[in-house]
């Protein structure tokens, strides 16, 4: 059983590496997953702006964030929806 899942995890990864390579270098910021989140590096670059712009948005609270736990530094991840909501909020229309 334990095969099993390990070979449908690794299909389901090489499809998702496919499609991300076949995906332009800034992707959509179309909610086509809500679970899809962007890195400050990531964010900074769809929105035009510096990194440190990002972190204050984020710091001010203007963007959630999600944030791993992973190594010395914590990595902010801020959500694909709120990030449409930022633009949106920022959008004259």
């Amino acid at each position: 059983m334990e095969d099993n899942i390990t070979a449908a995890i690794r299909k389901l990864v090489r499809e998702e590496v496919a499609t991300l390579l076949k995906q332009p270098k800034l992707p959509s910021v179309e909610p086509e997953s809500p679970l899809r989140q962007y890195s400050v590096k990531s964010a900074a670059r769809l929105l035009d702006v510096s990194e440190d712009y990002v972190l204050a948005r984020i710091k001010d609270g203007s963007l959630p964030r999600v944030v791993d736990l992973g190594g010395s530094r914590a990595k902010y991840r801020i959500p694909i929806r709120a990030l449409q909501e930022f633009i949106d909020s920022k959008t004259i229309h």
